[in-house]
């Protein structure tokens, strides 16, 4: 495994986090046989929790590890960059346009616009 590439590193966490939930089910049989008593259950119950976060987020990074991959591995070669890809191009309709390095300015408004309200005699 190539551990410089960002899905790599995740998927390695995510692998390692899985390691832990197990970790954290054997540490909970072996509360829950060592102290059957309620403080033990306690404790069992807290240990399982954990247990559950462990596995969530392994989830969570293995997900993540996929679409990083999927980003910067496109199935189709083209010219550009692969962790650029389809993020290039014109801009489509509805998005948002940045302005040039030319260095034009864009628009004369900035900032915040906030609606105001017709003058008068205010409410009672």
């Amino acid at each position: 495994m190539n551990a410089d590439h960002p899905a790599d590193r995740l998927s390695l966490l995510a692998e390692r986090l899985q390691n832990a939930v197990a970790d954290a089910a054997r540490l909970s049989r072996t509360i829950d046989e060592a102290s059957p008593d309620g403080r033990g259950r306690t404790w069992v119950e807290r240990t399982d929790l954990v247990g559950r976060e462990l596995g969530r987020q392994a989830d969570l990074a293995a997900e993540l590890a996929r679409v990083v991959r999927r980003i910067a591995m496109p199935e189709s070669d083209d010219d550009g960059p692969a962790l650029l890809h389809g993020l290039t191009g014109p801009a489509r309709g509805g998005s948002a346009r940045l302005p040039g390095t030319e260095g034009r300015h864009t628009q004369d408004s900035r900032g915040v616009v906030l609606p105001l309200l017709p003058d008068g005699d205010e409410p009672t």
